[in-house]
């Protein structure tokens, strides 16, 4: 039988970086997603909080995972951390990094109804060296996430109940929740610990830090959250023994605001914090929210203040009109700075629903160009990015979660919960994962055997090195990327559904055809 020859042409932006790109999203059995990303020579590690269902303890399981992925987007490795008769968290930020060779991951585990934190040290394997456990005297706690400092002391940050109490002494008579700091050195020993009342009140108010940053004067800044009358953003400056320097309120004072969500200490020694504005209260969905960026000076001095503004087309509630919302940050070495910001409108104004786009400031905070992502891997849904860093080559990484919506085996539609990663030059183009026909360009020549041919179940291939191999279907949508190694390789097809593919080793840049039975 002869095989169908494929006129295929492979879309590539030019980049003179010769940054790699991909864009993919990693499916698996359980409900799992992201909450930090962290990329170690050109390896990315993403940790998240994952619920399974196990029959050895015969309920379901809240744990974590740390998943890692290579230098092609290919997963390489899921480690899950749960056990029977725990309940475990990881925190809604900066919950993961690494410093000396060594990972950790940050948490609270909650056994028969005591809860507990720990600081997790891993090696780049994956395997534990280490696990300590703090702030066992307390009613209720919550670690958010944590940073290294100038001596490689860990920071963490979170909320904590009013029993915790080193500021007022006695603690009051009524348990209210406040934020805290807690310090500890790189061998685990607590060096301080201070919980933070915000202002003169007690019951009805609490307090949380989402984040905290060391500073260039050895001091510490932090960001959360304060609750009295309606919810306000805190900005609080703190000392190297955890004394508070100064407290900053921000946002509008009528309504109950959303989180800030992430800060980063600039070039010049100064922070930036980014968030949304809301203009009313939130409610049916609906979201009045104006993307917000603010540069503090280290006395707690606004440098200066932007909202930024993504309309919302098809709706003829006011409220469900605008809606852009920073998640994270991350400072160039020119001094732009790049931001992740959610919306619900592509560049042409139509209504995409939950999506993000990449956006690039200048140091002022002026927009200098974005792009608009609506889909991982060419699959739809709710996309919801949270961490973002510089890549070795001169790219960008972006991480998160989404509902990703397909049609399945019993022909109906489905969501599945999944953990994504983008891969992006330097400018945010990240690489296209189709192969689109056009029929004045077709590929000359079909280098790579692929046996058996036709094949079911399984083929073997011969790459020339380390490679990704890339499978696509006629109309030129990537069905299956797997790692393969000099030699000969075996390609598990995964339930790919009969017909006929091309075969793409990328590195390589050859190609080659196969039927599947």
């Amino acid at each position: 039988m002869r095989l169908f020859m494929f006129f295929f042409v492979i879309s590539l932006c030019a980049n003179a970086q010769e940054t790699v790109r991909f864009n993919y999203n990693y499916p698996y059995p359980w409900q799992y997603d992201c909450n930090s990303m962290i990329a170690i020579d050109s390896t990315y590690y993403l940790v998240g909080n994952i619920a399974r269902f196990t029959e050895s303890c015969g309920y379901s399981l809240y744990g974590y995972h740390v998943s890692v992925i290579n230098k092609h987007g290919i997963r390489d490795t899921t480690i899950i951390f749960d056990k029977c008769g725990e309940d475990t968290y990881i925190g809604l930020g900066s919950s993961m990094n690494y410093i000396n060779d060594t990972i950790v991951v940050v948490g609270d585990i909650q056994t028969n109804n005591q809860w507990q934190l720990f600081i997790l040290k891993l090696d780049y394997e994956l395997d534990t060296i280490n696990v300590d456990y703090y702030m066992n005297d307390t009613l209720t706690k919550r670690m958010v996430s944590f940073s290294f400092d100038w001596d490689n002391n860990i920071i963490f940050c979170g909320q904590t109940d009013s029993s915790y109490n080193e500021i007022a002494n006695p603690a009051p008579d009524e348990t209210y929740t406040k934020s805290y700091l807690y310090k500890v050195s790189p061998s685990g020993e607590t060096i301080w610990k201070k919980s933070y009342p915000i202002t003169n009140c007690s019951s009805g108010c609490w307090s949380y830090f989402r984040k905290v940053v060391s500073t260039y004067d050895k001091g510490y800044i932090a960001i959360g959250y304060f609750h009295s009358v309606h919810g306000r953003n805190i900005v609080v400056k703190v000392d190297s023994l955890g004394n508070q320097k100064w407290v900053k309120f921000y946002g509008n004072p009528n309504y109950n605001n959303p989180n800030l969500m992430d800060i980063v200490e600039t070039e010049d020694s100064c922070i930036v914090v980014c968030g949304a504005y809301t203009y009313g209260e939130t409610g049916g969905g609906l979201y009045p929210y104006d993307g917000w960026l603010i540069k503090l000076d280290k006395d707690g001095n606004e440098k200066w203040n932007r909202k930024h503004r993504d309309y919302v087309y098809g709706s003829t509630d006011w409220r469900d009109t605008i809606y852009s919302f920073y998640y994270g940050l991350v400072e160039k070495p020119n001094h732009d700075i790049l931001a992740i910001c959610g919306t619900r409108s592509d560049d042409e104004h139509n209504y995409i629903g939950e999506r993000f786009r990449l956006r690039c400031l200048d140091s002022s905070g002026n927009k200098k160009w974005d792009k608009v992502f609506t889909s991982v891997g060419n699959q739809q849904g709710p996309l919801w990015p949270n961490s973002i860093c510089l890549t070795d080559d001169g790219g960008i990484a972006i991480a998160g979660w989404g509902e990703i919506y397909y049609w399945n085996e019993q022909n109906q539609w489905t969501s599945d919960q999944r953990i994504f990663l983008i891969k992006t030059d330097s400018l945010g183009n990240d690489v296209e994962t189709t192969i689109r026909p056009i029929a004045a360009h077709p590929i000359g020549k079909f280098e790579l055997v692929c046996y058996p041919n036709p094949a079911s179940g399984e083929f073997w291939v011969e790459a020339p090195g380390e490679d990704v191999l890339e499978v696509f279907a006629t109309n030129g949508s990537m069905v299956l990327a797997v790692n393969v190694a000099q030699g000969l390789n075996r390609v598990d097809l995964c339930g790919v559904k009969p017909g006929m593919y091309l075969v793409r080793l990328r590195e390589a840049g050859v190609f080659g055809k196969i039927i599947i039975e």
